[in-house]
């Protein structure tokens, strides 16, 4: 059996029984929604990332799946919808990140941000990279981190726009800080809600709560986490256990 190849095609078969295609926006977008990265490649890339998703689970014991789904769901929501078809243009992930990059930043501009020419409105902070998270909230996760010794790094000062740049920089162009800061979102959100940190003991309930507050803590927030669940629990089930049992028994299963 060819691991990579079942997952790919597992998930592929998931996100269409839900309403996501193999390619282009969900159903439940809006016409005429555009995303810029099909179900394969974001599995392609959880499994190009794997050696991370897996110490950051081992490091910080928690379930590898709640740091991969709220990641590739991210990643497979990326929306490029044209802004002329939007109401609100900062919808569109691109020109709310080119609103970033304008706002903190003098001089000649990348082409990725003059594509949008003067429809640019620079603003200090958007939800940016893989994970589709905010500089400042980062920030937050991540002191709260260094607060429980899980991380060895100097705080930043959410309230400074040189901090917020300086993490949402590393946020957009790093993939590997933007996978790593994703458990830490999920552990500072326990936190605010008055939850137990996430662990190898963190029930359906609560993880689905995470995903849940990951997004927002909306009613469709509530909604986009039962849909979230679904994948958590393939890549849970299917996958991950089994790998764990097998390492366990001292067998070396390999994805690809």
């Amino acid at each position: 059996m060819v691991w990579a190849d079942q997952l790919v095609t597992d998930v592929q078969a998931y996100m269409k029984s839900i309403g996501i295609p193999e390619e282009g926006p969900p159903d439940s977008w809006p016409w005429p929604g555009k995303t810029k990265y099909s179900t394969s490649f974001c599995v392609e890339f959880m499994l190009n990332w794997d050696d991370l998703f897996t110490s950051l689970a081992r490091i910080l014991k928690m379930r590898k799946a709640l740091i991969q789904v709220s990641a590739i769901w991210e990643l497979r929501h990326h929306n490029i919808t044209s802004i002329g078809d939007l109401s609100v243009p900062k919808v569109n992930d691109n020109f709310s990140d080119a609103c970033v990059w304008e706002y903190h930043n003098d001089g000649e501009a990348p082409g990725w941000v003059t594509e949008f020419g003067n429809m640019i409105t620079p603003f200090n902070d958007c939800s940016t990279g893989v994970g589709q998270i905010f500089g400042t909230r980062a920030i937050k996760a991540r002191n709260h981190a260094i607060d429980l010794g899980l991380l060895d790094e100097a705080k930043r000062d959410a309230s400074k726009d040189s901090d917020i740049w300086a993490v949402w920089e590393k946020l957009h162009f790093n993939q590997s800080y933007n996978i790593s800061t994703v458990p830490f979102m999920h552990i500072l959100h326990a936190h605010e809600n008055g939850m137990s940190r996430p662990g190898l003991t963190t029930s359906e309930t609560d993880s689905e709560a995470l995903l849940k507050f990951y997004q927002g803590n909306t009613a469709e927030a509530a909604q986009q986490a039962k849909l979230r669940m679904g994948l958590y629990r393939l890549l849970e089930d299917k996958y991950n256990s089994v790998f764990r049992g097998a390492e366990a028994r001292g067998t070396n299963l390999r994805m690809r």
